[in-house]
């Protein structure tokens, strides 16, 4: 399923996070704020009154309350360097960080699986992102090679702390960007053939978080992960159709099952279907109705981190309700009551539609889009 199985994905696990700030560039956000967009239920005063929840609850969410992260706010770290300073040089800035920061720190707390190395470490850093100015860091998720306390530090994420009207970010770029720590893959296309126009994606936009759907409402509302990425975390296990038949379907926000059909003649492919509507985490997408996700699995494009970056044969897409799937028919039947027969038109071109989020960032049709972003 792509996910590597080095991050413990069940249970109330410890995450390290550490506060960084710049000779010329300060946190402006309270630590308490801070804490409680990574670990409450209750948005702060500062994010503009948006009912959202944090990072722990939004895992806690997608996890059917099998995953419990617990965020650990360390910090803040003053680093020699401005902020510009520091991109490209994202090493330096964690290693200068940990030096600074270690003796608060029991590292080993958050070697969870017990491999003798840190699982994360993730770092918020002071200002803005590259995604906002091209002068400073963008955020992203990384490897390393360090050593602390007996222990390897191979992995590490950071995020920006403000977005561009200097109010505390959204959680979608982090939820992101932990979603590649848990294993999760970039679905954008990360080798820069960016579409010419919005209605030529073939990747699945907002409706999902590993791609622009990080940033639905400023990032305060990410989208609900999709059946497969939830299967691929072990979070759920769909029912499997093997004949025609009817079901029913409760939401993804409402915890129901998604069903999936295996391709008999390909075992790397599967089909998800899943119901979405427009409340909780998915209320701000542009409509609800069925979702069927086509997965055609190839283990070099997850290790490559690039399993849409074929226009013509992405690895995770969305199949449009009008459009057929001759190589592979499927004598499957979904029956939805009258409370739920609202299905998308066009689910692969949201752009065409009424679009409620407020994408603000998206991300940018070049070729410096770092790979893991």
């Amino acid at each position: 399923n792509g996910v590597p199985k080095n991050f413990v994905l069940e249970g109330d696990v410890p995450c390290l996070v550490l506060l960084v700030q710049f000779s010329d560039k300060k946190i402006s956000t309270s630590t308490a704020d801070i804490n409680s967009w990574l670990n409450s239920d209750t948005p702060s005063a500062q994010w503009g009154g948006w009912e959202g929840g944090s990072v722990r609850s939004y895992y806690i969410k997608q996890s059917r309350n099998k995953f419990r992260p617990q965020f650990d706010l360390y910090g803040t770290a003053t680093l020699s360097g401005t902020a510009a300073s520091y991109q490209g040089r994202e090493g330096t800035m964690l290693k200068e960080a940990l030096e600074a920061l270690q003796g608060d720190i029991d590292l080993k707390k958050y070697d969870v699986n017990g491999d003798g190395a840190v699982d994360n470490v993730y770092i918020i850093f002071a200002g803005m992102g590259g995604h906002l100015d091209s002068q400073y860091i963008w955020p992203a998720n990384a490897t390393t090679n360090l050593s602390y306390q007996g222990l390897k530090i191979n992995r590490y994420s950071y995020v920006n702390e403000v977005d561009d009207a200097n109010y505390q970010q959204g959680i979608g770029t982090f939820v992101h960007e932990f979603g590649h720590v848990l294993g999760l893959a970039d679905l954008y296309t990360t080798a820069g053939n960016y579409p010419s126009n919005s209605t030529n994606y073939w990747t699945p936009t907002y409706w999902d978080v590993m791609d622009t759907g990080c940033d639905l409402l400023y990032g305060y509302y990410p989208p609900n992960l999709s059946a497969f990425e939830r299967h691929a975390l072990g979070w759920t296990e769909p029912y499997e159709l093997n004949k025609a038949e009817f079901i029913y379907m409760q939401s993804n926000e409402n915890n129901g099952q998604a069903a999936m059909f295996h391709n008999p003649s390909d075992e790397n492919e599967v089909f998800y279907f899943e119901y979405r509507d427009q409340t909780g985490w998915d209320q701000y997408h542009c409509g609800k109705g069925l979702l069927i996700w086509q997965i055609q699995f190839d283990q070099n494009s997850w290790n490559n981190n690039g399993p849409n970056n074929n226009s013509s044969n992405p690895r995770v897409r969305l199949v449009a309700m009008e459009a057929t799937v001759t190589t592979h028919p499927l004598a499957i039947t979904i029956q939805f009551s009258t409370r739920q027969t609202h299905i998308l038109k066009e689910i692969r071109s949201p752009a065409q539609q009424e679009i409620r989020s407020s994408h603000r960032h998206p991300r940018p049709h070049s070729s410096q889009l770092p790979a893991n972003q």
